[in-house]
């Protein structure tokens, strides 16, 4: 089962390879191979990345100068540079901006040239592939779920003439809105969009005095339907995001009064730290049934020469023990449980040959840990929908990339080999997707993206209960009773 995808195609395979039992699971089938080349005319790429329907976005930077968006392998137009590439929450819409050529460079076959008379520095907010705003300076470009409402930041100089002093104007649908505060600087620092696609959260400094900058606070205005703006002040916007729901918004933040780092639910602390414990919050991650959050609490040091500690922390209790750094949660989709990727080390030295990384499984309802088994790189933790099973990537320098399913090692390549580490070509992880069917019972569909010598990958696992031969027998002859013909 490959998902089909333009581009061009060269040879692939099917092979079986060595059967894996874990918890009565079985590889039943595959792996299933496709390949793709890279375009020739690319000189190295950037960001790539899968959407919600299996569209490819790849940013490459091209050998005859200057860089393009390929969606499918397909390029888009040519800018002096991009940035800023995203994709939609949940679809396949995607934005980014680009840096048109001014007339008087010298510009590559098919690059986008600034009319004369325009700004130095143009640049041009691009949404599925069409121009939609132009302007000088643009940042944080983002798109809603259903693709129909674009918005972007557009940096202003402040008043002596440079960025020390620097605001924003929020765009939505190539129209300027007004600032959630007239009389203040604006800082942008991003937007977000509701799932539902109905509010906007952008982030910001202000400065209650514009010449000081130790007055500036950290807020988020929150723009409904009804075009109203709603302030949450004094958080930490870096670590913000609206419920799956889009009912409420979360974020981190220090509350002013204790000096507490404290979890906030639109504007009230839900959960705060322990006062004898230093640090901050980070990572948050609200749970798919909107209820719970999982965060990290990053322990302060005592003194220069320790690292800083990183605690699991579930609805405001700890989960297992501290690790010396943690990647993003990732919950399952009952909201039962979360992955998150760790690293640790052994004494305060940061050495590439000394870390090891693992994923690490915590519960919300009781504090079971579970851990996976050491790698020199772990990524992409991902649940299938019922949440029985979890699948990541994982590599040694000994054995290169290999998938891991419900512990079980399986390779995702044959007699080729693949760095642990980025090297010269790129090679790494992409994507890691469940795709569910049933075959006599329940089967799960895996399948594996990843980049490999110039070339990206697709391949498909299939693993299912493994059912004892009599029941299975019992099965196969009921099977085919009930596809005898009638007559």
């Amino acid at each position: 089962m490959v998902r089909e995808a333009p581009g061009p195609e060269i040879e692939g395979y099917n092979k079986e390879i060595q059967k894996g039992t874990k918890e009565q699971i079985v590889l039943i089938e595959g792996p299933e191979y496709k390949y793709w080349e890279i375009p020739e005319e690319i000189e190295r790429t950037g960001e790539i990345a899968v959407s919600q329907d299996g569209s490819q976005l790849m940013l490459g930077k091209l050998k005859e100068g200057g860089e393009a968006v390929f969606v499918n392998f397909r390029k888009g137009s040519v800018f002096e540079r991009v940035k800023d590439l995203q994709w939609a929450q949940d679809s396949s819409d995607f934005v980014y901006i680009g840096k048109r050529y001014h007339i008087d460079e010298e510009v590559p076959s098919g690059g986008e040239i600034a009319e004369e008379g325009d700004l130095d520095d143009l640049e041009v907010l691009i949404c599925n592939g069409e121009e939609v705003f132009q302007s000088k300076s643009l940042s944080f470009p983002a798109i809603n779920p259903n693709g129909e409402t674009f918005s972007c930041v557009k940096n202003q100089k402040g008043d002596k003439g440079d960025w020390s002093l620097w605001g924003g104007a929020l765009i939505i649908n190539g129209k300027r809105r007004t600032s959630p505060e007239r009389s203040v600087t604006l800082m942008h620092r991003g937007i977000q969009y509701s799932l539902d696609g109905k509010k906007i959260a952008v982030d910001y400094s202000s400065r209650l005095d514009r010449e000081d900058e130790r007055t500036r606070e950290n807020m988020t205005a929150i723009l409904d339907e009804e075009n109203q703006y709603h302030i949450i002040p004094a958080r930490d916007t870096r670590n913000s995001q609206f419920s799956p729901d889009s009912n409420d918004f979360y974020c981190t933040g220090i509350d002013f009064r204790t000096e507490i780092p404290t979890i906030y639910k639109n504007e009230e602390g839900i959960f705060e730290g322990d006062p004898d414990e230093q640090g901050y919050y980070s990572n948050l991650k609200v749970a798919p049934d909107s209820t719970h959050c999982a965060y990290t609490h990053v322990i302060a040091r005592e003194n220069a020469a320790e690292s800083s500690r990183f605690q699991c922390m579930i609805n405001g209790e700890r989960r297992g023990e501290p690790v010396n750094d943690m990647g993003a949660f990732v919950w399952s989709r009952d909201s039962s449980k979360v992955a998150i990727e760790t690293k640790s080390w052994k004494g305060d030295t940061k050495d590439s040959k000394n870390i090891r990384e693992s994923i690490r499984e915590y519960s919300v309802k009781s504090n079971d840990e579970h851990r996976g088994k050491e790698y020199d790189s772990v990524s992409l933790p991902t649940y299938s929908s019922d949440g029985k099973h979890l699948a990541y990537f994982a590599s040694n320098d000994s054995t290169g990339f290999m998938l891991v399913f419900n512990d079980e090692e399986y390779p995702l390549y044959d007699n080729e080999t693949m760095s642990t580490k980025t090297d010269q070509v790129g090679n790494r992880p992409l994507d890691l997707r469940f795709e569910e069917e049933t075959v006599q019972g329940t089967a799960v569909s895996l399948e594996a993206t990843f980049k490999i010598d110039g070339r990206i990958a697709v391949r498909t696992f299939m693993f299912s209960e493994a059912v004892d031969p009599v029941k299975r027998e019992q099965l196969e002859l009921e099977d085919g009773l009930f596809s005898l013909d009638s007559d």
